[in-house]
């Protein structure tokens, strides 16, 4: 039945613009280190994730997925993504870190123009979509260079190299299926398995910052009681916060993998494109960040874009 399908996509859509809106507030406003935080937010949902592990292992076991190259490829590629998110989050507000994060679907648009790539690989495949993409992505982005708050070389700024560069390579493993997942339920415990390859990766990062003893990597306490006591409840109320998250981010890839899987691409994905109207105006009314027109313009032809890939 279609009704499911689409109360989980959006179910899906709420889950991830929640995801982006937390991960704007809790990095732009903990005191706690970047890499220390962005190690909780992948431990957190893996913790909650061998939880529920036992009622999804019965399909493939987590190990089967975990000591293989491409899970920790995959998982690699996925660590970037959620760094180079992470730190964007950090300096700009949601809709900006949204806008620079289509810039590599106009670069694969505009790759699929050329047959050797093409004719060679589905991730260019090449049609009357991709002229749509191209042309309204390039309008999204007249609308942007319009604005007196975000230019378009703000895309080029180290926060935007990381992204677009991060997901370049996610996209281009994600093409090449190198895990195939048959079922919904087989795609929990791959989840699980690239949660567990993130950690273990942020792992040697967070001793080497730790051990230079980078003093902006530590919450300035004063002496007093008082302080301490204010720090200690700054730092629950973040794991409180990241434990929220955790449930969102499981939510997220258990919806995404079951409509993707179970449900038709023409009504799931024009659902799923509208992540980044949804998330901007959460954090309107949540974050209180104020979006010029123009940047509402340019996320309606992004949409407009994406939506018309699905169905030419």
């Amino acid at each position: 039945m279609i009704l499911p399908i689409v109360l989980l996509s959006c179910i899906h859509v709420v889950s991830r613009s929640s995801l982006n809106v937390i991960d704007r507030f809790v990095f732009s406003q903990s005191k706690m280190s970047f890499l220390r935080l962005y190690f909780f937010t992948n431990l957190c949902p893996l913790l909650l994730g061998f939880l529920l592990l036992p009622f999804f292992e019965h399909q493939t076991p987590l190990w089967a997925y975990f000591l293989t190259w491409p899970c920790a490829l995959l998982a690699l590629a996925t660590h970037l993504v959620g760094m180079s998110f992470s730190y964007a989050f950090r300096h700009s507000e949601v809709r900006e870190v949204i806008i620079k994060a289509k810039i590599p679907e106009l670069f694969f648009a505009f790759a699929s123009v050329f047959p050797i790539l093409s004719n060679r690989f589905s991730l260019f495949s090449f049609g009357t979509g991709t002229y749509i993409t191209i042309i309204s992505t390039v309008i999204g982005l007249v609308f942007i260079g319009s604005a007196k708050k975000m230019k378009i070389s703000s895309f080029f700024d180290r926060s935007g190299l990381c992204i677009i560069g991060s997901l370049m390579m996610q996209m281009l493993c994600a093409s090449c299926h190198l895990i195939s997942t048959k079922t919904w339920q087989d795609a929990i415990p791959l989840s699980i398995a690239m949660l567990l390859w993130r950690c273990c990766l942020t792992l040697p990062l967070l001793f080497i910052h730790n051990r230079r003893g980078n003093k902006n990597s530590q919450v300035e306490v004063g002496g007093s009681s008082e302080a301490v006591l204010q720090a200690r409840g700054a730092l629950f109320a973040t794991l409180r916060l990241l434990s929220t998250r955790a449930a969102f981010a499981l939510a997220t890839q258990f919806t995404f993998a079951w409509c993707v899987l179970e449900g038709p691409s023409y009504v799931i994905w024009p659902i799923f494109n509208t992540t980044p109207l949804v998330a901007s105006i959460a954090s309107q009314f949540i974050l209180k960040e104020r979006p010029h027109w123009s940047e509402i313009a340019a996320l309606l032809c992004f949409f407009s874009g994406s939506t018309c890939m699905v169905f030419l």
